[in-house]
């Protein structure tokens, strides 16, 4: 279910900070979006794609970086105007744009995973303007695995090859949909192949 409250009373503000149910809200452009808390399967799927990207992608090189719940933004004012992917992969282009309190600035990849009623393709066009290049989409309950990439300003879908994988063009990462999970592997790296 959508709400809209036109102004929002400074107490369910404080109710949210406190509780900690305020740190998966998203502000677009001064409006608040107020994200419920993702279903156990969402963060299963989650969980097990960033515990195989600390373990297969980061150590590739010193720079790169897996953290959740990190805020993009294009200003050091971020609060005003900012989304919240659900994990966001840095490297040693990126990095320098991660602030203590959030990435101004692109990350190389956003990994969103899909639930019902979510609001990922309308912020496509925000990580657009933020030059994110590549978005990463998987569904919670099929496991669909779409990848988008960067070019003349939008998205667009990459293709799998004859096999089923997807092989990004900013990170060193295949992947593919498989029998109702994922399957990630390090290019060229067979070891690294893990079904998710």
């Amino acid at each position: 279910m959508k709400a809209v409250l036109l102004d929002v009373p400074e107490c369910l503000l404080e109710q949210r900070r406190l509780s900690g149910a305020d740190r998966l809200d998203e502000v677009w452009e001064g409006v608040l979006h107020m994200v419920p808390p993702p279903s156990i399967e969402h963060q299963d799927i989650e969980g097990r794609i960033e515990t195989w990207l600390r373990t297969y992608w980061s150590p590739l090189h010193p720079s790169h970086r897996v953290f959740h719940q990190v805020a993009l933004s294009a200003s050091n004012s971020w609060t005003n105007d900012y989304r919240v992917p659900d994990i966001v992969l840095l490297d040693e282009q990126t990095i320098a744009n991660l602030r203590d309190t959030h990435c101004q600035g692109p990350c190389t990849v956003a990994l969103e995973v899909r639930s019902p009623n979510d609001e990922l393709f309308e912020k496509m066009e925000f990580y657009a303007r933020l030059q994110v290049s590549e978005l990463w989409f998987v569904d919670r309950d099929s496991k669909k695995l779409e990848v988008y990439a960067l070019a003349d300003g939008g998205y667009r879908l990459f293709e799998a090859d004859s096999d089923g994988w997807i092989s990004s063009r900013s990170v060193a990462i295949q992947m593919r949909s498989y029998d109702g999970g994922l399957c990630f592997q390090i290019i060229e790296q067979p070891d690294s192949r893990r079904l998710l």
